[in-house]
C-alpha cells in the first residue's frame, strides 16, 4: 500500500501548479509501454505468455483502487460543497481528501493509471525519517528520486544487489557503478534480478541482454480427481499449501532447468491410485512407468480425472491448497529449471489410483514406471506449452519501415517487446522439455 499512497501522492503534485515538484513532473513520461497502457489487441498478443493474465489481473487491481479513492474522493466533495453552504460548524469528520487537490472531475482514471506507472517504473527505496522497525533502524519506504531514476538498465555478472545505496552521511542517495565508465558514456544502473516478464510488467521493457535469470512461472491445476486426500498430504508434504488446487513452478532457461520438487509432483499427480503407506507410495512413484509418465504430465494439460481426494491430500502434504485445481510453478532459464516439487507433483498426478496407506503411496511412486510416468508427464506438458505458441519472429531480424521524418510508433515497439517475451519463454520452455528428454532416456 505505499506504492498506493505514493501515486496518490504524486497525483496531487502533478494537479498544483505552483509545486515545487513541476519541473521533474514535467519531464516524466505522459504514456508508458507497460501492459496498463496496452490496447485490447496488444493485450492479446500477449497470450499464451503467462503475462498475459498478469496484465489482466494488475489492470484489475488498479482499477479497483482508481474506484475506491474516486469514491472517496466524491465525499470529499460533498464534505466540501456541505461545508461552503451551511452556516453552522459541520460536526463529522473531514474526509481524508478534502484538503487535497483532488476532486471527481479532475482525478481520472488516465491519471491514476499515470502516476501507478510513474511509480513502477521509477521506484527506489530510501529511509523513512519517521518510521522505525523493531530495532530502532529506520523503515525502507518506496520513494521517486528525480535524475538518478533517469537511468537506465544493465545487467552485472557480479554478485551484485542493490545500484541505488541510500548514504546517512551525505544524506543523499548514491548510484554503484557496476562497471568503469569513460566520459560522455551513458551510465546504466542495475535494476536487480527479475524475470523478463516482470521486466515488461513492471518497468515497461524487455532486456536487450541476455537474462540469465529469466524464468517461466508453470500452473498446474488439478482436476477432482486428483484430489484425494492421501495425494493432496503428499503434495502438502512437498511444502505446497494445503487448500490449493493451483500449483506453480519456476521453471530457468538454465540448467538445472526446475527443482526436482516439480518431477516429484509429476510422480505423484500421475499415480492413478495413492497408496495408504508411505513406502507403496514411493514404490509406485519410482517406477520406469511413473517416471515416464511424470516427464510426460509436464508437457500436457491436466485431465478432470485426477481430483481424488486421496490424490488431493497428497497434493496437500506438498503445500498446495486443498481447494485449488491450478497449480503453478516456476521454471527457470538456468539450472535447475524447476523445484523438485514440479516432479512430485508429477509422481502423483500420474497414478491410476491413490492408495491410502502412505507407505504404498511412497512406493508406488517411488517405481521405476511412475518415475519414467512423471518425466513423461512433464515432457509432454512442456511440449504442448511450446506448441501454444505457434510461430514467432525474431524482432531483431525484422526490418520495421521508418516512416521519414517519424519514430517508430508505440505499436511497433510494444509488439516487438512482446515477441522477445515470447522468445524468451520458448528458450525456457524448450530446455526444460529437453532436460525431460534426457531424463526419460536415462530411465530408460
Amino acid at each position: 500500500m505505499e506504492n498506493v499512497a505514493l501515486a496518490m501522492m504524486l497525483c496531487c503534485q502533478k494537479l498544483i501548479p505552483e509545486s515545487h515538484w513541476q519541473p521533474y513532473i514535467k519531464v516524466l513520461p505522459e504514456c508508458f509501454d507497460t501492459p496498463l497502457f496496452f490496447t485490447v489487441e496488444q493485450l492479446q498478443c500477449l497470450r499464451p505468455s503467462p503475462l498475459f493474465e498478469e496484465s489482466l489481473l494488475l489492470y484489475r487491481n488498479v482499477s479497483r483502487q482508481f474506484i475506491h479513492f474516486l469514491l472517496e474522493i466524491i465525499r470529499s466533495d460533498e464534505f466540501r460543497h456541505r461545508k461552503k453552504k451551511s452556516k453552522d460548524k459541520i460536526s463529522e469528520l473531514e474526509p481524508i481528501y478534502v484538503n487535497s487537490p483532488l476532486t471527481a472531475a479532475n482525478f481520472t482514471f488516465n491519471l491514476y493509471r499515470w502516476s501507478v506507472a510513474c511509480i513502477s517504473t521509477r521506484i527506489n527505496m530510501i529511509p523513512s525519517e519517521v518510521w522505525k522497525d523493531d530495532i530502532g533502524q529506520p523503515r525502507m519506504i518506496p520513494g521517486l528520486i528525480p535524475f538518478l531514476d533517469m537511468a537506465n538498465h544493465s545487467y552485472t555478472e557480479s554478485a551484485f544487489h542493490e545500484a541505488v545505496h541510500f548514504s546517512d552521511e551525505f544524506d543523499c542517495a548514491e548510484v554503484i557503478a557496476v562497471r568503469d565508465y569513460k566520459p560522455l558514456e551513458p551510465v546504466n544502473i542495475f535494476y536487480g534480478w527479475r524475470s523478463n516478464r516482470d521486466f515488461l510488467l513492471h518497468n515497461g521493457f524487455i532486456p536487450l541482454e541476455k537474462n540469465i535469470r529469466d524464468i517461466y512461472k508453470l500452473k498446474i491445476g488439478l482436476p477432482k480427481s486428483k484430489r484425494e486426500d492421501a495425494r493432496m498430504r503428499l503434495f502438502h508434504a512437498l511444502g505446497f499449501v494445503a487448500e490449493s488446487t493451483i500449483f506453480a513452478f519456476e521453471i530457468s532457461v538454465c540448467e538445472p532447468y526446475f527443482h526436482d520438487s516439480l518431477f516429484r509432483f509429476a510422480q505423484i499427480y500421475i499415480l492413478d491410485e495413492v497408496p495408504s503407506a508411505a513406502e507403496q507410495v514411493e514404490e509406485a512413484a519410482s517406477s520406469s512407468d511413473n517416471i515416464k509418465g511424470a516427464w510426460n504430465f509436464l508437457h500436457d494439460r491436466l485431465p478432470k480425472s485426477k481430483r481424488e481426494d486421496a490424490r488431493m491430500r497428497l497434493f496437500h502434504a506438498l503445500g498446495f491448497v486443498a481447494e485449488s485445481t491450478i497449480f503453478a510453478f516456476e521454471i527457470s532459464v538456468c539450472e535447475p529449471y524447476f523445484h523438485d516439487s514440479l516432479f512430485r507433483f508429477a509422481q502423483i498426478y500420474i497414478l491410476d489410483e491413490v492408495p491410502s496407506a502412505a507407505e504404498q503411496v511412497e512406493e508406488a511412486a517411488s517405481s521405476s514406471d511412475n518415475i519414467k510416468g512423471a518425466w513423461n508427464f512433464l515432457h509432454d506438458r512442456f511440449a504442448l506449452l511450446l506448441r501454444a505458441y505457434g510461430r514467432v519472429i525474431d524482432p531483431v531480424r525484422v526490418t520495421y519501415p521508418k516512416p521519414s521524418g517519424f519514430s517508430i510508433s508505440s505499436d511497433t515497439i510494444r509488439k516487438s517487446m512482446i515477441e522477445r517475451l515470447k522468445l524468451s519463454e520458448i528458450e525456457i520452455l524448450q530446455k526444460a522439455k529437453d532436460f525431460c528428454s534426457k531424463q526419460l532416456l536415462e530411465a530408460a
